[in-house]
């Protein structure tokens, strides 16, 4: 009998280690990590800037080393959906693994925090949150985000912020696809030679 009431107590205590655990260290962590973060963000425009910064910074170092008449323009515009082709999204979303992407509604609360919690342990749990959470997890990346609580804390922030179309876009926008070819309208003009809007079906898939 005293076994098992030593049982109880070890079981209720183990109990309630867990309640503390995940009621207090896990956020108290989690917000430690976000207010550390190497960039803060507060608003969509926090993502612009920063990931502003970030772009023309690394376009500016592959500029300094031509000659002036053969520079070419740093700056990078703001991510606009509507400037991608159609197709092209198509082929990305379906690449990611999304197809029905934009006829799913956005992922919320519970389900987009179990997502994250299941993204800290290396799992990719199903549904079209996931092409969500891949999107800002590449967005975090660019934003200079180191660890994977980093990551995550900022694709949460991420994901806060922007639509949907907006994940798309931005992730399309700064996408890196050599040193200082970035965004895939820059990847258009010097892997293709031409504008993104003029590719061909079989252009875009390749790009």
């Amino acid at each position: 009998m005293r076994a098992l009431k030593t049982l109880i107590k070890l079981t209720l205590w183990l109990s309630l280690l867990s309640i503390i655990t995940v009621g207090i260290l896990v956020p108290g962590t989690w917000m430690y990590t976000a207010s550390n973060l190497q960039n803060q963000i507060e608003s969509e425009n926090d993502v612009e800037i920063h990931l502003r910064q970030s772009i023309e910074s690394e376009r500016q170092s592959v500029q300094i080393g031509r000659p002036a008449s053969a520079r070419e323009s740093v700056k990078w515009e703001k991510p606009d959906f509507s400037r991608l082709p159609k197709h092209l999204i198509a082929f990305y979303i379906t690449a990611t693994g999304c197809p029905d992407y934009f006829r799913s509604p956005r992922e919320e609360g519970w389900p987009w925090m179990k997502r994250l919690g299941a993204s800290l342990q290396n799992r990719i749990l199903d549904g079209d949150g996931a092409c969500e959470l891949i999107f800002a997890r590449n967005l975090a990346r660019r934003l200079n985000m180191k660890t994977e609580l980093q990551v995550a804390v900022a694709a949460d922030r991420v994901h806060r912020f922007l639509a949907k179309d907006q994940l798309v876009a931005f992730d399309l926008h700064s996408m890196w696809f050599d040193h200082g070819v970035i965004g895939v309208e820059t990847a258009s003009d010097v892997v293709m030679q031409k504008p993104l809007t003029q590719l061909n079906l079989a252009e875009l898939a390749e790009l």
